[in-house]
């Protein structure tokens, strides 16, 4: 006798025109998902990110890292020279963070426009 477990996931049918299939389809393309992904995540209200999004979010990122490489822990800079530079590090996560996740960290102040 085997015990059937039920599935979990449950499936959805969506009926679309052509016209409407196709924009949701480019949409979904441009973001780098699938049509089935796409819809979820909006359905779900979750945040959905361009390719130009993923690709600015990863660049900051880079940048942001490099700054905290070179940081000039055993240099001749007065402490608020340190303190600027750190603060412009953190303001280049704050921003990646907010492409990515539509948010900001506590600790970071950004300037309302974002930037």
């Amino acid at each position: 006798m085997s015990k059937k477990t039920p599935n979990s996931k449950k499936r959805v049918e969506i009926r679309w025109d052509a016209d409407g299939y196709r924009s949701v389809r480019d949409s979904a393309q441009s973001c780098d998902l699938s049509v089935s992904e796409f819809v979820r995540r909006c359905a779900m209200g979750l945040k959905i990110l361009t390719k130009a999004d993923q690709t600015a979010v990863s660049e900051v990122r880079k940048i942001a890292g490099m700054l905290r490489h070179y940081y000039p822990k055993n240099s001749n800079w007065t402490t608020e020279e340190k303190r600027r530079y750190w603060a412009g590090y953190e303001k280049l996560v704050g921003i990646a963070d907010r492409i990515e996740h539509g948010r900001t960290r506590p600790s970071i102040d950004l300037p309302e426009d974002g930037a």
